[in-house]
């Protein structure tokens, strides 16, 4: 291990992928999220009357949960996921995004011009994005799940 939760020698399996791939989607169809934008959490915020509101998460935020919860690697500073030196709180740090499989740290949709993180930040709620997920799982030409190629 290189110490941020990706083994250097061994790429996942398709199966482990589509496992990993299978635990975003369940997580956001669950309902435990409250889904926010701009940041991947949400978190320390108050509410109109003044009270703590609940954490709420942009789906690439779920992501970086559910890594954190799958692997243990990685931990919650506020708005922002850090993992090693990696430390992001807009899109997924380049190790998580690599652990599902996406393409890039912004889930883009390759040919059509959007992407998970913005579809999240358009208010679009997280069981439609999940269906766009598991869409994704099974017809490669959207190319959200291919070779990492970069940040955006």
């Amino acid at each position: 291990m290189d110490g941020i939760g990706m083994e250097q020698t061994k790429q996942p399996t398709s199966e482990e992928l589509r496992m990993r791939q299978t635990k975003l989607v369940e997580a956001l169809e669950s309902g435990t999220y409250a889904q926010g934008i701009g940041q991947l959490r949400n978190a320390n915020v108050l509410d109109e009357n003044g009270a703590p509101a609940p954490d709420s998460y942009c789906c690439l935020g779920v992501a970086c949960d559910v890594y954190l919860r799958e692997t243990g690697e990685g931990r919650w500073d506020d708005w922002a996921f850090e993992l090693g030196v990696e430390n992001e709180n807009a899109w997924l740090p380049v190790t998580v995004a690599k652990w599902f499989g996406f393409s890039n740290a912004t889930g883009n949709l390759v040919g059509e011009n959007r992407s998970l993180m913005g579809m999240n930040d358009e208010g679009i709620p997280f069981p439609e994005i999940a269906k766009t997920i598991r869409s994704a799982m099974d017809d490669p030409a959207t190319q959200l799940f291919a070779e990492f190629r970069g940040q955006l």
